[in-house]
């Protein structure tokens, strides 16, 4: 009964840091784009201003 807990145990452990570490990388990705965007922008807006 124990081993099943255990192995229980680490199933959902390593089924949360996965999720934790794609939520993770969800957040960095996203804001990956944010600089890139306010970059661009600067950009444009030292270029052309």
């Amino acid at each position: 009964m124990k081993k099943i807990l255990l192995i229980l145990a680490a199933v959902v452990g390593i089924v949360v840091l996965v999720w934790l570490l794609s939520y993770v990388i969800g957040f960095l990705w996203e804001l990956f784009w944010v600089v890139a965007a306010i970059s661009g922008i600067v950009y444009m807006v030292k270029k052309f201003g």
